[in-house]
């Protein structure tokens, strides 16, 4: 639902969005890979993955933007 109300709304619909989740199977991956999302981080959090994969968004975005 959060995810369909950012894509709904001009402003943010090209942002892109990282889940965190405790779902492991391929199957729950996949599900949310189709429904647009940038990238997945599992559970438990590690740190240095989460600003490895927040810094990859943001130059996502400033390549885009100029």
């Amino acid at each position: 639902a959060t995810l369909a109300g950012l894509r709904a709304h001009p402003d943010t619909a090209s942002l892109p969005v990282l889940f965190v989740t405790a779902l492991e199977g391929a199957d729950d991956r996949a599900a949310l890979l189709a429904l647009g999302v940038a990238g997945i981080i599992a559970k438990p959090l590690d740190l240095m993955t989460m600003a490895v994969r927040v810094r990859a968004a943001w130059d996502a975005i400033m390549s885009r933007t100029g």
